[in-house]
């Protein structure tokens, strides 16, 4: 049947960008350098690049070989070299934390991003060696020697470290923890675009801060900042009181009081 459809003419084909609707050329086409049908995504080649196409009428190939013509929603394909590609923050986790549709508070779901997930943690002060070597690899990304002048919030980074330090179990007192910095509200933890809570998870609001992290049988095992500006009373007794660092990776920070 195509066979015989393909003798017949050249397809007038009007081409529409999508995202502003409008139309920006008409090319001519034989029926072989057009598909069967557009029912499946397609790509096509039109004056020297690549264009998806988001949709089309007619469809199918024996309606525009018969009309002659097709008109053509398209999209252009952007072609990035890797070499190219420049990242926000500059380092990440290697592992996320285990969800479950069980919660434990109610005043609350505090959720963030699963880039955001152990960014700025407190950690025990003897691990300081071990977070110091991860450190390490982190600064020379952010402080590339090779660029003294080099700004990540105009350049991006051109790598991200994935951290392999594991997560450092934590040994606070829940209630007491809840009475040195007077908690307001006590939430869950979830984490953007993933379904259910993550797992033994908490958020707890004070007065200046949000924190988060794990709980297991009434103990704190791990311990985050939802976002730190500068130190202040609260956090410095957190640190004090518990013989803990203040972590902040994406940073190249390590703060100890």
């Amino acid at each position: 049947m195509f066979k015989k459809l393909f003798k017949r003419k050249i397809i007038k084909v009007r081409l529409i960008e999508v995202i502003s609707n409008e139309a920006f050329g008409t090319v001519k086409m034989k029926p072989e350098q057009l598909p069967s049908s557009f029912e499946k995504p397609t790509t096509i080649h039109i004056e020297g690049g690549d264009w998806q196409v988001e949709k089309a009428e007619p469809i199918h190939a024996d309606e525009f070989i018969n009309k002659g013509e097709l008109t053509l929603w398209l999209n252009k394909i952007i072609k990035i070299d890797p070499q190219n590609i420049r990242y926000s923050i500059p380092t990440i986790t290697n592992e996320l934390p285990s969800l479950s549709d069980k919660y434990s508070f109610y005043d609350l779901t505090h959720t963030i991003h699963e880039d955001d997930w152990r960014q700025m943690e407190f950690l025990p002060q003897n691990e300081l060696p071990v977070i110091e070597e991860e450190m390490k690899m982190i600064e020379d990304i952010i402080f590339p020697e090779d660029d003294p002048d080099f700004d990540s919030t105009v350049n991006g980074f051109d790598r991200v470290h994935i951290r392999k330090i594991g997560r450092r179990l934590l040994n606070i007192p829940l209630d007491d923890f809840i009475s040195t910095i007077s908690i307001e509200k006590k939430g869950n933890l979830a984490i953007d675009g993933h379904i259910g809570f993550i797992e033994n998870g908490f958020a707890f609001k004070s007065a200046n801060h949000i924190y988060y992290g794990t709980l297991e049988n009434g103990i704190i095992k791990e311990l985050c900042l939802d976002f730190y500006d500068s130190m202040d009373d609260e956090i410095s007794s957190i640190i004090s009181k518990y013989n803990l660092l203040l972590v902040l990776w994406c940073r190249g920070s390590i703060t100890s009081v």
